[in-house]
């Protein structure tokens, strides 16, 4: 996603404080919902 913003000198990192609560196959739904936001805030989403 970052690569096809053209955003080769960014990072996105996203941690999580495990709750008890299995995130199973929507993990990487919500690590590409947390790109999007940021890609948002910075005006390339």
């Amino acid at each position: 996603m970052l690569e096809r913003a053209g955003l080769a000198d960014h990072i996105v990192i996203v941690t999580r404080w495990y709750g008890g609560k299995h995130l199973g196959g929507d993990r990487f739904r919500h690590v590409a919902d947390a790109v999007r936001h940021y890609l948002a805030e910075i005006g390339k989403g």
